[in-house]
């Protein structure tokens, strides 16, 4: 058996087992206790998971393709993406409505949904329409001078700031909004 071959195991343990894992003990508890516990284990490129093994194995699966497409669209090296902290971006989220996740994931990925893109995807016109002078790209929508753009942009700022005020150190705070204005 190579390295990488790990026998697939359907063994019961009982508790005592568990807290205490001795060969005497793992002994007994084969011959004597019944089910009490199932431990599974997940082994992919020599690296051993267990716990929640249904998100490790949505991670193998999707992360690795995210990850390239993250990178590729923001011209990111594997360094600059190593930068950011994914799991305080996933904490920031996660008690968000799915709707707000996923405008906010598109829109910090450069993947709103702009004329822009209808015009190269499907032909359609890429004026901006509420200004309807230059091409609407994700910069634009953030920098359109139209009054109705500036006083939304406004408007969704000041909901921002004061729902990040019940629970976001003021350090932070106010970095997050320098760089938005």
């Amino acid at each position: 058996m190579e390295d990488s071959d790990y026998p697939i195991q359907f063994t019961p343990l009982s508790l005592d087992f568990i807290h205490n894992p001795s060969t005497r003990n793992h002994a007994a508890a084969l011959d004597t206790t019944p089910l009490l516990h199932v431990i599974i284990t997940l082994v992919h490129d020599n690296t051993v998971f267990t716990g929640d093994i249904k998100s490790k194995i949505h991670d193998l699966e999707y992360c690795k393709q995210l990850q390239a497409k993250v990178q590729k669209d923001n011209h990111w090296t594997d360094n600059n993406f190593q930068m950011v902290d994914w799991d305080a971006y996933h904490k920031a989220i996660r008690r968000l409505p799915w709707s707000h996740r996923i405008s906010i994931m598109k829109l910090s990925h450069q993947l709103w949904n702009t004329n822009h893109q209808n015009m190269k995807y499907y032909g359609q016109p890429e004026l901006c329409p509420i200004c309807t002078k230059v091409s609407e790209t994700t910069a634009h929508i953030y920098k359109c001078q139209h009054p109705e753009a500036t006083t939304y942009r406004k408007e969704a700022l000041e909901s921002l700031s004061a729902s990040l005020k019940r629970g976001t150190p003021q350090l932070l705070l106010e970095v997050i909004l320098s760089r938005l204005t």
